[in-house]
């Protein structure tokens, strides 16, 4: 069977992976209508190809597609030129990330123009980028903020505390005799016990606070709107809550105490690495006042 020029063209578009429209526009830019689709097109809309022949494409409107966007797309049609944009684009599963090429195909001056659309689905893009961004914010074996992360939420913490002149409490937790676990039951056992430790503090954290694993067995907490006394209250839930946790390990089962020092922001802080350095110290004052405790830094 010999096919037409137009038959070997919808043929190939029909194997693309991305999304293609083409659509009629008359000659003010305005009645947009469907001429063909491909079958990406259709699984994008979730609409049989017969239902869409003849009618609008959806990132011409709707209340979804953002009015900036609309109107971007209408002028290079009025215009005949090619434009590309990312837009949200409306699918039976929610709104989809899309990059959209628009295209004049031709155009006459007693007649409709024609235009394509490739429609490139983000989506997968997007969930690797979130994914890459969890990988990069967050420790890998407590799923907690690691340090870096960490750091960058204190530091807006600290600047917004400053500028509106609010409270806000720093906690530096760590493990009393972590070394002893790792020496004992190996690296595996001492995993295992921090996960344990970390399932316990996030029972007692607030949906406010910021939680962080800044070391080995070094964790770290930020507590806005959170003076000294409020901190302090928290530090002790914590130590009581990990001096509870039991961990079964062979031959034995494991309890775990914390030294806790904490410190509130004040007016001689000059940026938040001041205000961790002092919940730092006053942990190692714990440590040496005999473990599994918690100290306030007063000044």
């Amino acid at each position: 069977m010999q096919l037409t020029n137009d038959q070997w063209l919808l043929q190939v578009m029909d194997e693309v992976a991305d999304a293609v429209v083409v659509f009629s526009v008359d000659r003010d830019g305005r009645a947009a209508r469907i001429v063909h689709v491909n079958r990406a097109y259709e699984s994008l809309t979730d609409t049989e190809r017969d239902d869409l022949m003849g009618s609008v494409p959806s990132f011409l409107q709707g209340p979804t597609v953002a009015q900036r966007h609309r109107l971007t797309l209408r002028d290079a049609m009025e215009h005949g030129r090619a434009v590309e944009l990312r837009l949200e684009h409306p699918s039976p599963t929610g709104q989809r990330p899309v990059r959209l090429r628009l295209m004049p195909l031709e155009a006459s001056a007693r007649a409709a123009s024609l235009f394509a659309a490739i429609l490139e689905d983000l989506g997968p893009m997007r969930e690797l980028e979130a994914n890459l961004l969890t990988r990069a914010s967050r420790d890998a074996l407590t799923g907690l903020h690691n340090r870096h992360s960490f750091t960058e939420q204190a530091e807006a913490q600290f600047v917004s505390s400053e500028r509106y002149q609010r409270p806000l409490a720093m906690c530096v937790l760590d493990l009393d005799h972590f070394k002893e676990v790792n020496d004992t039951w190996g690296h595996h056992t001492g995993d295992t016990v921090l996960r344990a430790v970390t399932a316990a503090c996030q029972e007692v954290v607030r949906g406010a606070d910021v939680l962080g694993r800044v070391g080995g067995e070094e964790f770290a907490l930020l507590a806005p709107e959170t003076g000294l006394p409020g901190a302090s209250t928290l530090a002790v839930r914590l130590c009581n809550a990990v001096r509870k946790t039991r961990i079964p390990v062979p031959g034995a089962v494991i309890s775990m105490t914390l030294s806790v020092g904490v410190a509130q922001r004040s007016a001689a802080d000059p940026d938040v690495g001041a205000l961790l350095a002092r919940a730092d110290a006053a942990m190692y004052q714990a440590k040496r006042a005999g473990r599994d405790r918690v100290v306030l830094d007063r000044g």
